[in-house]
C-alpha cells in the first residue's frame, strides 16, 4: 500500500473516490448488490460496508491518536466484521444491553434509533442553512 498517492493530497483523493462511487453505485440494484463472484469473496454490498467499518474504526484511531501520547487500539478483524454483520441486525440481538461510558445501559435497538435522529438532527441543521427540506423516513 502506497503511503501517498502520486499528485494528490489526501482530501482531494478521498473526495475525488466519493464523488466518483456515489454516481456508480447509485444505479446498482439489490439483487447485484448482494451477489458474490465466488463463494469466498465479498459481494459489492459487504464491500461497501466494509469500507464503512474500516472509516469508523480509522476515525476512532486518527481522533484518539489526537487526544493522546500513545495510541493502543484493538485489531480490526475485518473478515470477521463482514461476516458478522451482514449488513443487517438479526432482530434477537436489537435487545442486547449497550452502555456508553456510566451510562445506564440501553438496548441496541434504543441505540440505532438515537443514533437516525441524531443525523437526521444534523442534516437538518445543515439543510437549513442551505433553504432544502430533508425528508424523513417513512
Amino acid at each position: 500500500m502506497s503511503d501517498k498517492i502520486p499528485g494528490e493530497s489526501w482530501e482531494s483523493a478521498i473526495r475525488l473516490h466519493v464523488e466518483m462511487m456515489r454516481k456508480n453505485l447509485a444505479g446498482i440494484a439489490e439483487r447485484e448488490a448482494s451477489a458474490k463472484a465466488e463463494p469466498d469473496r465479498w459481494s459489492k454490498k459487504e464491500i461497501l460496508g466494509h469500507l464503512v467499518d474500516s472509516a469508523g474504526n480509522n476515525l476512532q484511531r486518527f481522533v484518539r491518536a489526537m487526544l493522546s501520547d500513545e495510541l493502543t487500539f484493538p485489531e480490526y478483524q475485518q473478515t470477521r466484521w463482514v461476516e458478522a454483520q451482514g449488513y443487517q441486525i438479526p432482530p434477537s440481538k436489537l435487545m442486547t444491553p449497550c452502555r456508553i461510558g456510566t451510562d445506564v445501559p440501553i438496548p441496541l435497538e434504543r441505540l440505532i434509533h438515537g443514533y437516525v435522529w441524531h443525523v437526521e438532527h444534523h442534516l437538518q441543521q445543515i439543510s437549513e442553512s442551505f433553504s432544502i427540506r430533508v425528508p424523513k423516513p417513512e
